[in-house]
């Protein structure tokens, strides 16, 4: 009888888990990595690895602190400005090959599709 570390597991359990794991710690560092590019402290950044590793659900708590940290900072970034009414041009043109009344601003014409 072999005495193994995996007493009893089939394999198929064994290579869940190590993938469960792996995913795991994958999600940990990925958040580290964030959290670094954000610009959190070094000492946030190794506890929120650390708090993910350990137990997985932080990382629901990680992106809710997360976005409302973005949209606080989305509005300060970006203040609110009053719209200004959009100009329409009055004019209107002919186009040279028809004859037809076009916009200004027009490249092609709507009737015979040249360019103008």
């Amino acid at each position: 009888m072999q005495n193994s570390f995996f007493n009893g597991q089939s394999s198929a359990m064994i290579i869940f888990q190590l993938v469960v794991g792996a995913v795991i710690m994958l999600a940990a560092l990925l958040t580290a990595l964030d959290a670094h590019d954000r610009g959190i402290r070094k000492e946030s950044v190794i506890l929120w690895f650390f708090a993910i590793a350990i137990f997985p659900p932080v990382i629901l708590i990680y992106v809710v602190l997360r976005n409302i940290a973005a949209r606080k900072r989305f509005v300060n970034v970006f203040p609110p400005t009053p719209l200004a009414p959009q100009e329409q041009p009055e004019e209107t043109s002919t186009c040279p090959y028809c004859g037809s009344n076009i916009h200004p601003l027009d490249r092609i014409c709507p009737s015979c599709g040249r360019l103008l």
